[in-house]
């Protein structure tokens, strides 16, 4: 028992004297690039708005019209069914007081006749008025899309939007709790679809799609009792309609703008990532890691300054060539070696991201796979991310270059 102890008292020394990675977070800025590239002699756009949602409320406003019609026929068709059923009370009655009459005069006593009653009078049905969309300013719309790396006016791309308009409008109930803690929330799901189209003078369409086709929500607020929620709509269904108007236009305008920058735009992005570097371990020195990390640091921090990166190339380049020095004394298989699996797992990852930045994607992807295959649960994991933001990269540097 007494040896089996000094033997894991032994495995843990050595455990705590192992290679210490450090990790340096690091953190920078660049200009993304878009998926569908406006031809680079153009550096402005306009915005033409459509308004779908008009032919929605002329809609709206035939099919009330209709409804309106069949509901004024259906209520004369009734009120002259009752006008012949009051007439022939009247007339029955009519007769029977002509009876009684001349019975009183010739000196019979009777009772007079009950007064007439009338069938129910018909009831013309209330048809409210459609929900029609209200107006959207041109101006609201061109005051809120924007696109990075291009100014507002004429003669570059032209940017389409046709609103359709709110709906699909359906209330959500959600009840939770029990008791006197019972709660009633409310959400509103509606669709608002709204094509976007982008086109310039010398690409012709470069994009036509249709956004915020997919339910979305608005919320509303909660109520101890559901009856509640439903006197409050019964009040205010005007207030709402205009209000869920405003939140779904807020959206799309946001969405839309989103879209555009991802898709046309030069957005500045933040990239968070961590560059590895291993602290000096028994005889071992690693000022070399320590070195590739201050270069590659620094070649990361000029990339933001243009669309190709490339001011950051030479110094990711030397970083990228010491790490390389580094892994030719790689020996995996003996843990207490300078470059061991795990300070070779790292190495391939440093190497793996430098290389996508630098635009340089097979040999990235090479060292993404080393970096997988190394047998490092963290640099495997972090390299499996990477993979997924260099097809990303990849497919933005492809469509501009």
């Amino acid at each position: 028992m007494k040896k089996g102890l000094l033997f894991l008292l032994g495995g843990l020394a050595f455990g705590a004297s192992a290679q210490n990675v450090t990790d340096n977070k690091v953190s920078f800025t660049y200009i993304q690039l878009p998926t569908n590239p406006i031809d680079s002699k153009y550096t402005q756009f306009e915005i033409v708005v459509l308004k779908s949602f008009e032919n929605s409320n002329q809609d709206s406003l035939n099919a009330y019209q209709i409804k309106l019609d069949n509901v004024n026929m259906q209520y004369e068709s009734a009120m002259n069914v009752w006008k012949e059923q009051k007439k022939n009370v009247d007339r029955n009655y009519l007769m029977q007081m002509a009876a009684w009459e001349k019975s009183t005069n010739a000196g019979t006593v009777s009772p007079a006749p009950a007064s007439p009653v009338y069938p129910p009078q018909p009831i013309k049905t209330d048809l409210p008025m459609p929900m029609l969309h209200e107006d959207l300013p041109a101006d609201q719309v061109n005051n809120m899309v924007s696109i990075d790396g291009f100014s507002k006016g004429t003669g570059g791309a032209k940017i389409t939007l046709d609103f359709k308009g709110v709906g699909n409008i359906k209330i959500v109930e959600t009840k939770t709790g029990s008791g006197t803690t019972t709660k009633y929330s409310y959400k509103a799901e509606y669709t608002m679809p709204v094509e976007v189209k982008i086109e310039t003078p010398s690409q012709g369409v470069i994009l036509n799609t249709i956004l915020m086709n997919e339910v979305r929500s608005y919320g509303l607020k909660d109520y101890p009792s559901k009856y509640e929620f439903q006197l409050w709509y019964l009040d205010n269904q005007t207030q709402f309609w205009s209000e869920l108007q405003k939140y779904a236009r807020g959206a799309a305008l946001t969405e839309i703008t989103n879209f555009l920058n991802n898709s046309c735009g030069f957005p500045t992005r933040t990239w968070n990532t961590e560059i590895y570097s291993v602290k000096s371990y028994k005889d071992y020195n690693y000022d070399d890691l320590t070195q590739a990390y201050t270069l590659a640091k620094q070649g990361y921090d000029l990339i933001y300054q243009t669309r190709d990166r490339k001011n950051g190339y030479a110094k990711l380049t030397e970083a990228i060539n010491i790490w390389k020095k580094a892994l030719t004394e790689s020996n995996p298989s003996d843990n207490k070696s300078r470059i061991n699996d795990k300070v070779t797992a790292l190495i391939f990852y440093n190497i793996a991201e430098a290389y996508m930045w630098m635009s340089n994607f097979d040999e990235s992807e090479q060292y993404i796979n080393k970096a997988i295959n190394a047998g490092e649960m963290k640099y495997k994991t972090e390299a499996k991310r990477l993979q997924g933001a260099l097809a990303d990269h990849k497919l933005r540097w492809n469509a501009n270059y």
